[in-house]
């Protein structure tokens, strides 16, 4: 796609393929913004709310910041501001604050719909790749070097990012998130390991500064290695930092490289200035938390002096699915996206005439009613019918299920596949990832279950729900 100038004020243009996936993720991101503070409503006291506010938003300031929607960065600001005294242990929340940032999450919404009117993208061309193309690793290239130029722009530095090794090929949406992730990565060699030019020639070294990432196949994992060299990583300053904020007892014995894996620490941040790219210590909390729902792990080593080195591993062979969340009394199940036609909401005496007819009928279609426990193996019914109940219309081929769930939750994305994700539970049953919370679910095949009920095969499925 052609370049796309998106900003009337500045006149930023930014390639097409960039400001796509932009506005998906954005859309994403806000709505697990939105998951994030209605549990935090009912849940106060929670400090993984807010972390994993912030987190999200710093992500979706990134993503804004690269595609010149200054306007939305601003208002993220606004919000990391509003939340940053919330990363004390013990400090709840109150009715006030959480009505601004209710107030606000609605004016993101909105910036972003006129973020998509402006660049002249409409709703449906925002579903991107979708969840299931396998594309180039090298596809997430160019926001990276954008991302790297921008920000080096801002901070009046020089810096050039080098690639190599990148022939690989992975799922869109694993894609999509490891670079949300690695962009972190390179804000902070920008922001806290790449010096000034001045600076930098004055310790002898040449005055643009260098980023190197790697991308290999290793035993089954995409090992991403990214290494600048830069001033590298303060470990005395990281130490006093993580005693101050409790994270590490006084007499704790951990040699400097252990300390430098505080920077991973949400809030933990070198720089004593918070600035509009930099500055909160929520970047490579953001990247932790997303390589590890990725089913993955990073760490870094530093030379002083001589630069800081990323290394992350993530299975090789997952996925990422928008699924519909649902749940059955206590328990979290899933269903792929692609199964469901629709949700709809029921009240308990149709539900009982489905029960007793075993139809329901919607808009002019007669569709054949089921209770979960016909899918997994238990009793007809699971107990008492919610009043907060629906059911998810599912198309199995020829046949139509209307699905009974107590209630059914937001559509989110879930990763499958991968040593210790998405193992086989049961026959159409597979355990995959929430991306929003690393929490395990069950996630259902319909149309395996349906073939393994005819045949009487066991489909009872154990639910792993991590809360």
């Amino acid at each position: 796609m052609a370049a796309i100038s998106i900003n009337r004020k500045s006149g930023t243009a930014v390639d097409g393929e960039l400001l796509v996936d932009f506005l998906e993720e954005a859309e994403e991101l806000l709505r697990a913004v939105d998951r994030y503070a209605r549990a935090w409503v009912d849940d106060p006291r929670n400090q993984l709310y807010p972390q994993s506010l912030q987190e999200t938003l710093h992500t979706l300031k990134g993503g804004a910041l690269l595609c010149g929607f200054y306007d939305i960065c601003g208002l993220v600001h606004q919000l990391e501001d509003l939340l940053a005294g919330f990363r004390l242990p013990g400090l709840t929340v109150g009715e006030n604050v959480l009505g601004e940032l209710d107030a606000r999450r609605g004016e993101l919404w909105r910036l972003l719909a006129q973020a998509r009117e402006l660049a002249g993208i409409g709703v449906a061309a925002n579903e991107g790749l979708g969840h299931d193309a396998v594309i180039p690793l090298g596809r997430m290239l160019p926001r990276l070097h954008v991302s790297v130029r921008r920000l080096g722009r801002m901070l009046g530095k020089s810096v050039e990012l080098h690639v190599k090794d990148v022939d690989l090929e992975s799922d869109a949406g694993v894609v999509r998130r490891l670079a949300m992730a690695l962009e972190h990565v390179m804000s902070d060699a920008v922001c806290h390991g790449i010096e000034s030019a001045g600076h930098r020639l004055n310790l002898g070294k040449a005055a643009t500064g260098r980023i190197d990432m790697r991308i290999s196949l290793r035993e089954g994992s995409l090992v991403v290695e990214v290494e600048d060299d830069g001033q590298g990583i303060d470990a005395a300053r990281v130490r006093e930092l993580a005693g101050a904020s409790g994270l590490l007892a006084s007499d704790a014995d951990l040699g400097d490289a252990d300390c430098a894996q505080f920077v991973f620490a949400p809030g933990l941040s070198t720089i004593g200035q918070v600035g509009s790219a930099c500055g909160r210590g929520m970047g490579l909390s953001a990247t932790r938390t997303g390589i590890a729902r990725l089913g993955g792990r990073i760490a870094v080593d530093y030379r002083p002096g001589c630069g800081a080195r990323f290394v992350a591993r993530i299975p090789s062979k997952i996925r990422v699915e928008r699924a519909w969340i649902f749940s059955v009394e206590s328990d979290r199940y899933a269903v792929s996206d692609h199964a469901v036609e629709e949700g709809v909401p029921v009240v308990p005496e149709t539900v009982r005439r489905m029960a007793d007819s075993g139809i329901f009928e919607y808009c002019g279609e007669a569709w054949d009613f089921r209770f979960p426990g016909e899918f997994l193996g238990g009793p007809r019914s699971r107990g008492a019918v919610s009043a907060d109940g629906a059911v998810l219309l599912l198309r199995c081929g020829k046949r139509r299920i209307a699905f009974y769930a107590d209630a059914v939750r937001d559509r989110q994305d879930v990763v499958v596949g991968g040593a210790g994700l998405g193992g086989g539970v049961a026959a159409g049953v597979t355990l995959a990832t929430l991306l929003d919370d690393g929490s395990f679910v069950p996630l259902l095949n319909p149309g395996v279950l349906l073939e393994s009920e005819s045949t009487g095969q066991d489909t009872s499925a154990s639910p792993r729900n991590d809360e």
